[in-house]
């Protein structure tokens, strides 16, 4: 989710900068609605009960990994990426 919203807010901010004067506003709306999402989702996501993302994890820790190094997690002062390994495999053990 959070690739799709990194992708989809990069390309907005690419439109702007080429996009008729017309869209512009819209674009806008649209964008800030992108950062709203982006915001409440990690908010969830920092109360939400650590465990169960963490038992994804063990499913396909690869993978499930990965996605806390994508520009949405990197920019953070939480390192969530490692938070979420320490989890699994404390959950694991």
């Amino acid at each position: 989710m959070f690739n799709e919203i990194d992708e989809l807010r990069d390309k907005l901010r690419g439109s702007l900068t080429r996009g008729r004067r017309k869209d512009k506003d819209w674009i806008n709306q649209l964008l800030n609605a992108i950062v709203q999402m982006e915001h409440e989702l990690k908010s969830y996501y920092s109360v939400a009960v650590q465990y169960a993302f963490s038992e994804v994890c063990l499913l396909d820790p690869t993978t499930k990994i990965s996605l806390f190094d994508s520009k949405s997690f990197t920019e953070e002062a939480v390192n969530w990426k490692q938070q979420y390994i320490d989890a699994t495999r404390e959950r694991f053990e």
